[in-house]
């Protein structure tokens, strides 16, 4: 096979990865009620980047 199909399939395995990722992150925070979610992100304490 060429080359270029061969990294198009690899990163294409990896996006659908990251897809499947995201849609069970997101399917996990709507089944939450916004309560939850915020007693949550508090115990979690600040985010490394210092924003909260």
């Amino acid at each position: 096979m060429d080359d270029h199909i061969i990294e198009t399939k690899f990163f294409q395995g990896i996006l659908d990865r990251a897809n499947r990722r995201i849609r069970r992150m997101a399917t996990r925070f709507s089944l939450k009620s916004e309560d939850q979610l915020v007693e949550e992100i508090d115990e979690d304490g600040p985010d490394s980047d210092g924003l909260d």
